[in-house]
């Protein structure tokens, strides 16, 4: 990566979590894997060049599902 990839990838990890101070790993995030059909829930690394890491097997037919699952994974991240 450039320098330049570099600190447009910087912005937009620090866009990603919303602006607050922190790492950005085991974030979850909505991956959309077949346009306007198919979405699936993953979780980032720090680690560069690492591949994201799918929270189970689970496709989801709309984005609004999707995130429904990811706030069920917050809540059960916050209780642990």
């Amino acid at each position: 990566m450039c320098t330049d990839e570099r600190k447009t990838f910087a912005g937009m990890l620090q866009t990603l979590n919303g602006f607050r101070p922190g790492t950005l790993e085991g974030r979850y995030v909505i991956v959309c894997t077949r346009p306007g059909r198919e979405w699936r829930v993953a979780q980032l690394s720090t680690r560069e060049g690492a591949p994201l890491d799918y929270v189970g097997g689970q496709i989801f037919g709309s984005v609004g599902a999707a995130q429904q699952a990811v706030a069920e994974l917050q809540a059960v991240r916050r209780v642990a």
